[in-house]
């Protein structure tokens, strides 16, 4: 009859209007706002769809909250909601962050048994879970795949970037950036930041030559970051090279960078080196900067 279906059409506009209430706490990553959406759907007696199940463990991970992500996803198999191509990739981001390694190879292929070719996120998550173990040959081997499907991008060049410079392989970093630029993905501004810190960081005695070499690349690709100038101030005053190192700052006023305490610290610190008197003792770095780098 013409109430039934008015009620029904009444009924689906209000769990899309859950729905769509839960994406949006999702992109937000307002997760309890998330949580409690969910719950609010679940007590007005609409049971949760594959749409609704995918905003709340994406609400989950991007609050780095992945048991509960994957504790999501267990409740939806039990639901018997069918699984897509953004509940596989969020599975899989979860489980990579957290070394599951059997269980990223599990989701994969039930992702390829239903039909869903896995994409550059896929890959790009997986990816991510190697670098954040230090684990070279893996992300190597991923990274490799994507390259010959065509799909890797800045994001993986970033994070093959970022897994060398963690597993201390300065080398291979600095030949992935170089490689990078050759294949028209060098302007990545977060890649060369990373690299910088790491090394500036680090017990190489040439570790402020490679730094400076680094931003030099990095201004090369328009990709001279807030960060990247922070490092490389810091490893000129470190290294004793004064004068770049006050030179690098006056490039930054053309520049729409902001300048923190951490950096104008270390320009101030500069600027004392500078003006001491030749074979003085080098200039210390303020009590405030050393407890900030502590941390």
């Amino acid at each position: 009859t013409q109430s039934t279906w008015g009620a029904f059409v009444g009924s689906s506009a209000k769990q899309a209007e859950f729905v769509q209430t839960l994406k949006r706490m999702s992109r937000q990553g307002d997760c309890a706002g998330a949580v409690r959406t969910f719950e609010a759907m679940q007590a007005a007696g609409f049971a949760p769809n594959t749409s609704a199940f995918n905003a709340l463990m994406n609400a989950y991970l991007k609050n780095g909250k992945t048991k509960a992500a994957l504790e999501v996803y267990d409740q939806m198999r039990a639901a018997g909601e069918p699984a897509n191509e953004v509940t596989f990739n969020s599975v899989i981001n979860a489980q990579a962050q957290i070394g599951d390694t059997t269980g990223v190879a599990q989701t994969m292929a039930l992702m390829l048994a239903a039909g869903i070719e896995p994409n550059d996120f896929t890959y790009n998550s997986i990816l991510n879970g190697h670098a954040l173990r230090g684990d070279t040959a893996a992300a190597s081997r991923v990274f490799e795949q994507m390259r010959l499907k065509g799909i890797a991008d800045k994001i993986s060049w970033g994070t093959l970037v970022k897994c060398f410079s963690l597993a201390g392989e300065h080398d291979l970093a600095r030949a992935a950036i170089i490689t990078a630029i050759a294949d028209g993905f060098g302007q990545n501004p977060h890649m060369y930041g990373h690299t910088m810190g790491v090394l500036a960081k680090s017990h190489l005695r040439d570790r402020c030559a490679r730094v400076l070499e680094l931003y030099a690349l990095a201004r090369s690709q328009d990709s001279v970051s807030e960060n990247a100038v922070f490092q490389t101030l810091r490893a000129c005053a470190d290294g004793g090279q004064v004068e770049r190192g006050l030179e690098i700052w006056a490039e930054t006023a053309g520049r729409k960078l902001r300048k923190p305490a951490n950096i104008v610290e270390i320009v101030e610190r500069l600027k004392a080196m500078s003006a001491a008197p030749a074979g003085s003792a080098p200039a210390v770095a303020p009590k405030a900067f050393k407890k900030r780098q502590r941390r």
